[in-house]
């Protein structure tokens, strides 16, 4: 492993998990603010959900990407997302059962994730759109 690719893989994942710990802090502070301590602990933990899940795939993609013979092939991207989904899905399921978390703060915090996941790609994009390569 080299410390430049690390270094470069770095630079691309770190957007998408700054965007994400600000939303982490930010979600559940306007639910506290706005819902009570209850609702801010749900988005919380539905924030921390989506969190993870990102969190996970980025660990299994950057993995792959330091074994010898190259990067992380189509199936590894695809056996990975699968995973993330499942792991996401069963949390979630985990949560929706809980009698202490309210359900609608919980999916506005794991749909605040995902919109800073994609906020943070469209924003990052930007700064490549004049490359030659179209990054």
């Amino acid at each position: 492993m080299s410390a430049r690719l690390l270094a470069a893989s770095w630079r691309e994942v770190r957007p998408i998990l700054l965007w994400q710990a600000a939303g982490i802090v930010v979600t559940p502070v306007v639910f506290v603010i706005t819902a009570g301590a209850q609702a801010g602990w749900s988005a919380f933990a539905g924030y921390g959900i989506g969190f993870l899940g990102t969190a996970y795939l980025m660990v299994a993609l950057l993995k792959r990407s330091f074994r010898a013979g190259g990067g992380a092939t189509i199936a590894d991207v695809f056996a990975s997302w699968l995973i993330k989904v499942a792991l996401t899905l069963g949390l979630l399921l985990l949560a929706l059962r809980s009698r202490a978390l309210p359900p609608l703060p919980l999916i506005a915090g794991l749909s605040g994730s995902m919109v800073a996941y994609w906020l943070a790609m469209v924003v990052g994009r930007e700064k490549y759109a004049g490359d030659v390569n179209g990054k």
